[in-house]
């Protein structure tokens, strides 16, 4: 899972407080969620 999410959204690391807070989240806001998170990085 953290292999899938390195790869489509391009991160580096993936902190366990993301991962905490994508359980937390409908999944529909993931896409926009983690294109912010990228940009971040």
């Amino acid at each position: 899972m953290i292999d899938d999410i390195r790869n489509n959204y391009g991160l580096q690391t993936v902190p366990f407080v993301l991962m905490q807070q994508l359980g937390k989240m409908p999944k529909k806001k993931v896409p926009e969620f983690m294109q912010q998170m990228r940009l971040k990085e």
